[in-house]
């Protein structure tokens, strides 16, 4: 594997190239094309790229032009687009220059746009070719997205195939599980995966477990912990849309210290470890699994619930907990603790098994908080947009288990506190463990504090 950085900006490319000399340098010629009159000094480190409009770049009109002046400079690589650019195929091998040949298809799922690149250059005769075969896709989970690589690298041999989803950034820092010729990475925050990580593989393998993380702020806390405390890793997201693809990739990730897990998948964590903490046994809800030569689970949702609700400053009373899954079981457990008495507001009965000592109510019967101080809401609603439909009541305080980087609807609404402060503080104990390091908190949540407020 090499590791390339992608240079975006000319006024950059000196400054890169002298701080990563042992890097490949991609060009993006599409975002800057004064990039060319600077190639020749590093061109036997150089990608030169014009992405198109039509796979996600910035160029459009008559590509002949500047990719005869790219040939021209007689790089290291030259990117050709099959779409477009197979007439320069047969040019570029008399010039001796290595040619990368992409696709980038975000029209559908990776591993079907994955096969149909394959069955095109099939139909074209150039499978064989002594090319670097380019794939490009928009992953749907983190298993769709090592289904593809799987795919293409059996059948092509020379690959790098990336995603754009976070939930594929496996491909990009695994090296020691995907057989990739070039990945890329990005000195921007935000761009790509961080070059360093690229490079150097990290010391500390983490991530978070769930369905659907793109609002998930846990790599930003995570992050902030290593920064704080000088460790190289890296915090992934790991999306699996049913628990077969858990299973799945439970199995990939057995060299990690450990994982997170969220919605759909604690019940099923709990289930999967081999030693459960009491707090996993009472809540039958596991959010951290620690890896080593057994699984071993806990729940370190009950720590951040509890600092959240004596956030709020409310004396122990009637709290309304709206939802029945796993994260209402926990809820449930920590105001028990504390000497509130509970009442579940449930949806499905069947999910009531599990609750100790609550009342319990169907959500159909439930339209106003009256005669409650508090009120939870434990389900996904508000990640949407909407509102969980109860009238909340002046005298109630509430607790949305959701979060979103400003506050969610139903707190903008009513007042209260969003699931940012739980967040942090299960993320917190979750990290110490994965780590075996203590991180100062207070510190940490004015940094995380700082990130919301500059990034909102």
């Amino acid at each position: 594997m090499r590791g390339a950085v992608v240079v975006g900006n000319s006024d950059d490319l000196i400054e890169l190239a002298s701080r990563y000399p042992d890097l490949l340098l991609e060009l993006r010629v599409d975002l800057d094309p004064d990039l060319l009159s600077q190639a020749g000094r590093y061109r036997e480190r150089t990608i030169l790229t014009l992405r198109s409009k039509d796979e996600g770049g910035h160029h459009s009109g008559d590509r002949a032009p500047l990719l005869r002046q790219m040939l021209g400079i007689r790089p290291r690589y030259i990117d050709l687009e099959l779409s477009t650019d197979l007439h320069l195929l047969d040019t570029c091998t008399s010039e001796e220059v290595d040619v990368i040949l992409s696709r980038h298809d975000y029209s559908s799922d990776m591993l079907s746009c994955a096969e149909e690149f394959y069955t095109e250059l099939v139909k074209l005769g150039i499978e064989q070719y002594n090319v670097l075969f380019k794939f490009v896709g928009n992953s749907v989970d983190t298993v769709d997205a090592v289904e593809a690589h799987r795919y293409l690298h059996s059948r092509l041999g020379r690959t790098t195939v990336l995603s754009i989803s976070r939930n594929g950034d496996v491909l990009r820092v695994l090296h020691d599980l995907f057989d990739q010729e070039i990945v890329y990475g990005s000195t921007t925050a935000g761009f790509l995966v961080p070059i360093e990580v690229v490079t150097t593989p990290p010391e500390l393998r983490i991530g978070l477990l769930g369905k659907k993380l793109g609002h998930s702020l846990s790599p930003v806390i995570h992050g902030i912990f290593m920064q704080l405390l000088g460790i190289h890793g890296y915090y992934f997201l790991l999306e699996a849309s049913s628990e077969d693809r858990v299973m799945e990739l439970l199995e990939m990730i057995n060299d990690f210290q450990g994982v997170n897990v969220t919605f759909p998948y604690k019940g099923l964590a709990a289930n999967y470890c081999d030693e459960k903490s009491e707090v996993v046994v009472s809540t039958r809800s596991c959010n951290t699994l620690l890896f080593g030569k057994t699984v071993r689970g806990d729940n370190t949702d009950l720590i951040g619930i509890q600092r959240s609700i004596l956030s709020l400053g409310l004396p122990s009373g009637r709290a309304l907990v709206y939802g029945a899954g796993d994260s209402a079981r926990s809820v449930s457990a920590v105001l028990l603790e504390m000497g509130w008495e509970v009442t579940v507001a449930y949806r499905s009965s069947h999910r009531l098994v599990s609750f100790k000592d609550v009342k319990t109510v169907p959500m159909a019967d439930i339209d106003s908080t009256k005669g409650f101080s508090l009120f939870v809401n434990a389900t996904p609603i508000g990640l949407d947009g909407s509102i969980p439909p109860v009238q909340i009541d002046p005298s109630t305080k509430v607790f949305d288990l959701v979060y979103t980087k400003k506050g969610t609807p139903l707190v903008s609404t009513y007042g209260g506190i969003d699931g940012k402060l739980m967040l942090f503080y299960q993320a917190l104990a979750a990290f110490e463990m994965f780590s075996g390091r203590e991180v100062d908190p207070d510190r940490a949540y004015m940094e995380f504090k700082r990130w919301l407020n500059e990034s909102s």
